[in-house]
């Protein structure tokens, strides 16, 4: 019997496309465009846990089963000031953060709460709970 977590699907996104690719093979499993064209040409931030990935972009977020990429739940991200996510998954919680905001979700999609940090600065954020540390990319520019 074998207990392991099912780790055989590579998870990829590009633009606002995300693949599911066999790791051993290369093959394509399953694509999935979750937020439409609305996102064309943005970056996406994914965390993927046993069964759940979790795709994020400036201005929405997405819940997809991971072994058939079937969208569970898409929607706007809440208040706050759109710029590239960074996202902790811990435990049964999904931290987003962009742009002094900071919202948590379980990981079915329902939003539980979402706070503003009080800063001068719209940069970035870096996100961490012990053992478990993301840190914010550079926002760039265009």
């Amino acid at each position: 019997m074998n207990i392991a977590p099912n780790r055989s699907i590579l998870v990829c996104a590009f633009a606002n496309t995300i693949h599911g690719v066999e790791r051993t093979s290369g093959q394509i499993r399953w694509t999935a465009q979750p937020f439409g064209d609305s996102e064309q040409g943005t970056e996406v931030e994914l965390a993927v846990s046993e069964h759940i990935v979790i795709a994020v972009t400036k201005a929405n977020i997405a819940f997809l089963d991971y072994t058939s990429g079937q969208s569970l739940v898409a929607m706007g991200l809440p208040e706050g000031v759109e710029s590239r996510p960074t996202m902790v998954i811990d435990g049964p919680h999904v931290y987003v953060a962009r742009a002094c905001w900071v919202a948590c979700y379980t990981l079915r999609g329902q939003l539980l709460w979402n706070t503003k940090i009080k800063s001068d600065d719209l940069s970035s954020m870096a996100l961490g709970v012990p053992g478990n540390v993301r840190q914010a990319d550079d926002p760039g520019s265009r």
